[in-house]
């Protein structure tokens, strides 16, 4: 058939979808229903869908979901639209001729559907779900998703869902393959095994109370759907816990975030502006169950369970579950002997999934990780292999890297096989060294090393923090009730040479400009010889600061110990021990 004709045959079954946030195309089936991808619909209910003759619907209820293939169901809608089907034709070779029929840019009144041609340039599979994608030079743009891949006798044989703009070119269900999958969603069945989410169309509460965190992975997280430019107020009240509360829109920015107390309240003030829903997460700064925990808020909250957080997962066990908003975590727990070694994969074609393997107690420096070494469709799966160093339950921590995907993967923990990843295993801890201000152990730095206490965890002060106000460097970030120690190295390389007393100038002049009081400088050495200067300074009357600066090596090696006032006179004596330990260790 000739592009104009197969263009006259199925274009008046595309259908344009038009949520508050996205726009995408859709296909109409028989009975009323319509095909799309599930990113073009999530997270609404419902949508306004037209057609090219200019007839329109509102509220078109979203029927049914597949987050792991990205499909979704649409309608029932009563139309004298003529309805296409799926074609169970066979594969197409590399090198046939293939169009694109949808709605990419649309921009119009009345929306027009628009054709484009090119190659199967290739076939991909992926083995996880068994679909097959052609991979096309037919051009998709934003708005195509959901839209008909059509062959040369006009018969549609795929789903357009992925485009790849660096490379130019995008990928493409075969009808054949989803279509086991539109017929149990068509049936109303749980195609993909995971919940619906329809929560974000339930009602609320203003207090949810008794919230319990598992670990420092964990989160209760909840669902803000209101109207644009509405006031919402929102306080966690934690009691004796260490809480931290961040609220996220639908693109996975945090608009607010609240970690000013070490115990009590945190709270926030936002003001909506998008028509879509935002996500409120408590979370905590300890490895343990902490006491419970009350949300409350001046707008109805409903709580998003999560399946995934706290699942037991054992060798050979494989499971589907959901990124279910952007910034998810998930994590389960999987018990291991000293010395076994497990294979774990998570893959996905909504997600970009990171695997991340560690024990409850285990700081930064010890997470053993995997981004992309997984192969997959997109090149994007995780897998890594993990040797355990001592019997205990382990945390797999899965995330999408990005930070704002979301949508189905699967996850297996598998034996480990003859060509895979050489296994991980943690950085070992170190014994801790007993000194008069009690036990402690030793940071290790490019160059130089420091030993800080023992008992002192990841602080409420994420280390992420620093690293962003930090570019050129590393940070590091311990703490215990109330008490800090951040340490800093930046990279001085490509600044003119400076003395150390010029750097400390400067820092001073930064620190008064804050509103901070410096109390005193006074040039240091360690017990081993490393020279450096002290500054001591206030913050208001919470806090007494120690802040220790050394160059080393075209390096600057900052320790800054933070100290809540009441607590400052009883911690001195630890923190001359932990600046005068400081030495090469090179």
């Amino acid at each position: 058939m000739s592009s104009k004709a197969i263009f006259d045959l199925v274009s008046p079954s595309a259908v344009y979808v038009e949520s508050d946030l996205y726009t995408g195309s859709g296909i109409l089936l028989e009975g009323g229903m319509i095909m799309t991808n599930a990113h073009v619909v999530w997270p609404f209910q419902s949508v306004h869908i037209s057609f090219s003759d200019g007839s329109e619907y509102d509220d078109v209820p979203v029927a049914n979901w597949d987050l792991m293939a990205d499909l979704a169901l649409l309608g029932p809608i009563d139309t004298d639209a003529p309805a296409v089907a799926l074609s169970e034709a066979e594969e197409l070779e590399v090198g046939s001729d293939a169009y694109l029929v949808g709605y990419p840019g649309e921009v119009d009144e009345l929306p027009q559907p628009a054709i484009t041609r090119g190659l199967v340039s290739r076939v991909r599979n992926w083995d996880i779900s068994g679909v097959t994608y052609y991979q096309t030079d037919a051009l998709i743009g934003a708005g195509q998703s959901g839209g008909m891949f059509v062959n040369e006798f006009g018969e549609v044989i795929g789903l357009s869902g992925f485009r790849f703009s660096d490379a130019g070119f995008g990928l493409v269900a075969a009808a054949g393959d989803i279509l086991p999958r539109v017929a149990g969603l068509l049936a109303g069945e749980d195609v993909d095994g995971l919940p619906d989410p329809a929560v974000f169309g339930e009602t609320g509460a203003y207090t949810h109370r008794s919230l319990t965190i598992d670990n420092l992975w964990d989160s209760e997280v909840f669902v803000l759907d209101v109207l644009p430019d509405t006031e919402v107020d929102i306080t966690v009240k934690g009691g004796r816990n260490d809480v931290g509360l961040r609220v996220r829109n639908i693109f996975g920015a945090i608009i607010a975030e609240s970690d000013a107390n070490f115990e009590g309240d945190e709270s926030v003030t936002i003001v909506t502006d998008i028509p879509a829903p935002y996500f409120a997460e408590v979370h905590q700064f300890a490895w343990n169950p902490l006491d419970p925990i009350l949300i409350e808020s001046s707008s109805k909250l409903v709580p998003l369970k999560d399946i995934a957080d706290g699942r037991a997962l054992a060798e050979g066990k494989s499971i589907v579950a959901n990124i279910d908003y952007p910034g998810d975590i998930d994590f389960y727990k999987v018990p291991l002997k000293e010395g076994e070694t497990i294979n774990i994969l998570a893959s996905s074609i909504s997600i970009d999934p990171l695997v991340i393997v560690c024990r409850p107690e285990d700081d930064e420096a010890q997470l053993v990780g995997d981004d992309n070494s997984g192969g997959g469709m997109f090149g994007l799966d995780a897998e890594l292999s993990f040797l355990a160093p001592d019997s205990g339950t382990y945390l797999v921590i899965i995330m999408d890297s990005s930070g704002y995907g979301t949508g189905g993967y699967s996850l297996a923990i598998r034996e480990q096989y003859e060509a895979a990843p050489t296994p991980m295993v943690p950085v070992p801890t170190l014994e801790p060294i007993e000194t008069e201000a009690g036990e402690m152990t030793a940071y290790f730095g490019t160059s130089l090393a420091m030993l800080y206490p023992d008992d002192w965890t990841a602080s409420g002060v994420s280390s992420m923090f620093w690293d962003e106000s930090c570019a050129d460097g590393t940070a590091f970030c311990v703490g215990k009730k109330g008490a800090t120690l951040i340490i800093i190295e930046s990279d001085l390389s490509s600044l003119p040479e400076a003395s150390l007393q010029a750097y400390v100038d400067v820092f001073e002049s930064v620190i008064s400009a804050s509103g901070a009081t410096i109390a005193s400088r006074e040039e240091f050495e360690s017990d081993w010889g490393q020279e450096g200067v002290i500054v001591a300074f206030e913050i208001g009357t919470l806090f007494e600061v120690r802040h220790l600066i050394v160059l080393n090596d075209n390096r600057a090696f900052e320790a800054t110990y933070m100290l809540p006032a009441d607590q400052a006179e009883e911690l001195w004596s630890l923190v001359e021990i932990s600046f005068n330990s400081i030495d090469t260790y090179r």
